[in-house]
């Protein structure tokens, strides 16, 4: 196990920040749902997936480097 009392801080982490962020307020941010279709899902989902693995030959290579000892869990 590691010593916390021992552990150094980065410089960045110790010093703090020159100049201030100037975040906004947020108070004016309404979220929406949007209402999608199970159809409109799947259609989708069809346009955007590649309709064929860019591997092919994924599982025989998977398989060829398989280790063939057997082992005990």
């Amino acid at each position: 196990m590691s010593d916390s009392r021992q552990s150094k801080k980065a410089e960045m982490v110790t010093e703090s920040p020159k100049t201030l962020l100037n975040l906004p307020n947020g108070s004016s941010f309404t979220s929406q749902s949007v209402k999608v279709d199970i159809k409109e899902i799947i259609a989708l989902s069809e346009k955007l997936l590649p309709i064929s693995n860019s591997r092919p030959d994924f599982i025989e290579k998977k398989r060829s480097s398989a280790i063939p000892v057997r082992f005990v869990l």
